[in-house]
């Protein structure tokens, strides 16, 4: 039996409101369904859970990839030299669970005045998922930083991309950068 639906989408998550239309949709009437699934007996059908701990884990600034103004430390800080207005860090490539959440947190010192920006996309950039505005650091500043994204839904290939921009060739340091997806 065909019945006209009207439904109604909210875009929360962008804040544009709510939008109806109109679609022809299936719907079959308890009577077409025979009994409601939940008023059957239990099932001997076991459906195992999914287990997503190995998704639930930390990265550090050994497993982001660099651009070639930047240096490895010994004690895990990267260091900048002569870098051109650019992403600067990007990775780890991770694989989202559902209902998770990714942190992104690290200290910034440049030596000149820079202006730092960050988002968290996935599978080659084709989705976005969230950023901080560029954040304006003034010359030897040190200054922390942090956000989080949520995952409503599962996602592979995600990056976190931390760009650096400057008048001219930038000198920085970033110390304690972490990513926990939880």
């Amino acid at each position: 039996m065909m019945r006209r639906v009207v439904a109604c989408v909210t875009c929360w998550a962008i804040g544009i409101g709510c939008a109806n239309t109109d679609q022809d949709l299936e719907v079959a009437s308890i009577a077409e369904l025979g009994s409601i699934p939940s008023e059957q007996g239990p099932s001997d059908e076991v459906t195992p859970a999914y287990d997503d701990s190995a998704l639930r884990r930390a990265y550090g600034a050994a497993d982001m990839k660099l651009h070639d103004c930047m240096m490895m430390q010994p004690d895990g800080s990267i260091v900048g030299e002569n870098c051109p207005s650019a992403f600067v860090l990007f990775g780890p490539y991770l694989s989202a669970p559902p209902n998770s959440d990714i942190d992104l947190a690290f200290t910034i010192e440049p030596s000149n005045g820079v202006m730092v920006s960050s988002d968290v996309v996935s599978e080659v950039a084709k989705n976005f998922h969230g950023a901080f505005r560029d954040q304006e650091v003034a010359a030897n500043e040190t200054r922390k930083m942090a956000h989080r994204v949520h995952f409503f839904s599962p996602a592979e290939g995600v990056e976190t991309r931390l760009w650096v921009r400057g008048d001219g060739p930038t000198r920085f340091k970033i110390s304690s950068f972490a990513i926990d997806v939880r």
